[in-house]
């Protein structure tokens, strides 16, 4: 046998036989074609149960600003997936900066998340602070009366000291925004934990809602609602009402009355 002949047997053909055509572009095995869909998308489609295809127009079309390029896309899901929360279950989406740049926002649901989910995490404590009569008292409960700002510590197992995040309803209170009129002091407790959640765990180059509002000019749609209306309202100390009265009822502004002509004041 020649050796031209046994080179036709090992290729599966018989002595004659040419050789059989390569496979073209169009014959890329399914295997290789997904290879083009980065790894941490699949990753995250596979976890939520979804293809990945659908995945990212589900991710670009709720959770992601208008024109959002590919490369913000990528940069987005890789902050997303590195943190292990869900773009479609609101735990964070996307905003742009003035100027731009992509914003990671984590929604409120995202930092309980983040932080139950993490070993070291202790538990929490929660401190209310009110103005009672000339006096702020410092209560580990909530009571009727004007909540001047809310305490939260943050526990870990391997640190002697905890986190503290301190909330003034005088610098976050947005009365313009429904959830602040109706539950102020759930939304400043929010408030409160956020701060000290992303300092016990390191929690760089996320933030919310409220914090992103002064510098971005592009949002997710999922949030459309609650950043107009974060700036449109002006923080204000919220004034709650005791027994039968008001607290710090507002001074009525002091118009200077005119002065006739040929007058001095």
């Amino acid at each position: 046998m020649t050796k031209e002949e046994e080179q036709d047997l090992k290729r599966g053909g018989g002595p004659g036989q040419e050789e059989p055509p390569k496979a073209g572009p169009m014959a890329v095995p399914e295997k290789e074609k997904g290879a083009v869909v980065p790894p941490f998308l699949m990753k995250m489609a596979a976890n939520l149960g979804e293809n990945a295809e659908d995945l990212k127009r589900i991710v670009l079309q709720t959770a992601m600003y208008k024109d959002a390029s590919q490369s913000e896309f990528r940069a987005f899901m890789l902050i997303a997936s590195g943190l292990e929360l869900n773009p479609m279950a609101g735990e964070i989406y996307a905003f742009r900066k003035r100027g731009g740049g992509l914003q990671a926002i984590v929604g409120k649901d995202g930092f309980y998340t983040l932080a139950n989910r993490h070993p070291a995490y202790d538990g929490r404590e929660i401190f209310y602070l009110y103005k009672i009569g000339d006096k702020v008292e410092r209560l580990d409960y909530q009571m009727d009366g004007e909540l001047v700002a809310i305490e939260c510590r943050v526990y870990r197992k391997d640190r002697s000291h905890p986190e503290i995040g301190f909330a003034k309803m005088s610098e976050y209170c947005r009365e313009g925004m429904e959830p602040w009129k109706l539950y102020p002091t759930t939304m400043l407790t929010h408030k409160a934990f956020i701060l000290a959640a992303k300092a016990s765990f390191g929690l760089v180059g996320v933030t919310d809602a409220d914090d992103a509002a002064g510098y971005c000019d592009r949002i997710a749609p999922v949030a459309e609602g609650e950043l107009a209306a974060a700036k449109e309202a002006k923080p204000e100390p919220m004034r709650l009402e005791v027994g039968k009265g008001l607290l710090d009822q507002p001074v009525p502004e002091q118009k200077p009355e005119p002065v006739p002509v040929g007058k001095k004041k």
